[in-house]
């Protein structure tokens, strides 16, 4: 986190540009915190078009790597004040998860100057790990 921004103003920077990309109209999710640290919570409202089929409501893997890819991309916004392109993303599932709500967290793991790495959790209401993630984004690509 920039030491000239205070929480409030990190939250609301990223949440504009959350809410300015198209495809979070497909993936609802929002900002809910920051810590000083800079790792960040996501909160994502359960959707019907994340379904996997006629399986009884299991959420897609898909729907759970964008939500993992978004949380660490906020959590390099929150330390660069930009955003940067995911370059790679290892995706652990763990647990499945039904018409539920989902939280996620994400952090910097190396702050870098051309390659950040940052890891993401996704978990259920009820506490469980339902998928977890580690990913290096292009910091190079952010314009100083």
């Amino acid at each position: 986190m920039s030491g000239a921004e205070n929480e409030a103003e990190i939250l609301e920077r990223i949440s504009d540009v959350i809410d300015d990309a198209p495809f979070q109209a497909w993936l609802p999710a929002r900002l809910t915190g920051i810590d000083p640290d800079g790792s960040v919570r996501l909160r994502a409202e359960w959707v019907p078009s994340w379904g996997n089929g006629g399986d009884g409501g299991h959420t897609h893997g898909g729907v759970i790597a964008a939500l993992l890819d978004l949380a660490a991309e906020c959590a390099v916004m929150a330390a660069f004040g930009a955003a940067a392109p995911t370059v790679d993303l290892n995706v652990r599932f763990l647990a499945p998860t039904r018409e539920e709500p989902l939280t996620a967290t994400g952090s910097l793991v190396r702050k870098g100057r051309t390659l950040t790495v940052a890891e993401a959790r996704v978990l259920r209401e009820d506490g469980v790990l339902v998928a977890m993630a580690s990913g290096a984004f292009a910091t190079f690509a952010i314009a100083r």
